[in-house]
């Protein structure tokens, strides 16, 4: 049996600079992966079988990873089987890319077990077939990503870092949260250039630039990311939303603080989950 990790990723900075024509959406934003993740194993079969151990989530069209392994078997033009089991610990509907990562890990977990020798070129061209984050999620580590934000720019990954990740019990759709963007005349402030210089420099220059478009169009709208915002923000760590939400993540000096700000969401008791973590750098 193989095993593939598709980590979660966070956004550092994330900017939504427009509407295109194609109903997409162009977007700035400098994303980071970290050691919160799923599991992908792989084991032979006659044909293709895919599981996952969270019964709330598809085991066909619609789950992205099912998808992946359907699209390289066309791509492949092969009709070989494989036995994938899908375990999630990524909240869906947190803005972390958990179903952006599992199909990354499938297309890379597909080319080991199947012994393809796909190119990076083809595995970042597959990616793209599949969703916007897909593309970052096939290498990780950090990077920039532009218009849809799948075109990327390498970036130097952060040395490890102690991270929180709380989640309100809300989830967010992409599509929701663009949405509100495309009813209102907002005008982002998050300087994503600045958190790019940053990361060149030292890693607290990069915790005071951290910003999200998402929270300020979000926020007003959903009493839980409100409510958890504020927490944070009295805890005074550097903190920001990741991706369309609903995810938070939190940086921390050492993992004695991260356990702090453990115990004070669970003594909050107001059904927040919180996940202990750090930056991890990508597969390159």
């Amino acid at each position: 049996m193989q095993e593939e990790l598709a980590p979660a990723k966070i956004n550092l900075a994330l900017a939504i600079t427009g509407r295109r024509v194609d109903g997409y959406h162009n977007i700035d934003t400098v994303m980071h992966s970290i050691t919160l993740s799923d599991s992908v194993f792989f084991s032979p079969a006659d044909e293709l079988i895919f599981r996952c151990n969270d019964l709330a989530l598809p085991l066909g069209a619609g789950n992205l990873a099912w998808e992946a392994a359907q699209l390289v078997r066309r791509y492949v033009g092969q009709r070989r089987g494989v036995a994938i089991q899908l375990n999630k610990r990524i909240p869906a509907g947190s803005g972390l890319g958990g179903g952006s990562s599992d199909a990354a890990a499938v297309l890379r977990g597909l080319n080991r077990f199947w012994q393809l020798g796909l190119t990076d070129a083809e595995l970042l061209w597959l990616a793209g077939r599949l969703g916007s984050d897909v593309p970052f999620c096939v290498f990780g580590g950090c990077a920039r990503g532009r218009e849809k934000g799948d075109v990327l720019t390498p970036l130097p990954e952060l040395p490890e870092t102690n991270l929180v990740i709380v989640m309100p019990p809300l989830s967010v759709a992409s599509a929701q949260a663009y949405a509100q963007y495309d009813t209102t005349s907002f005008a982002g402030t998050v300087d994503v250039t600045g958190v790019v210089a940053a990361l060149g420099q030292r890693p607290e220059m990069v915790w005071r630039r951290l910003g999200n478009d998402f929270l300020a169009l979000l926020a007003p709208l959903e009493p839980k990311l409100q409510e958890l915002s504020k927490f944070l923000r009295d805890l005074r760590y550097p903190y920001s939303l990741t991706g369309s939400g609903a995810a938070f993540f939190v940086a921390v000096p050492t993992a004695r603080e991260a356990h702090f700000v453990m115990r004070q969401i669970e003594r909050e008791q107001r059904g927040w989950r919180s996940y202990q973590v750090k930056t991890r750098g990508g597969y390159q």
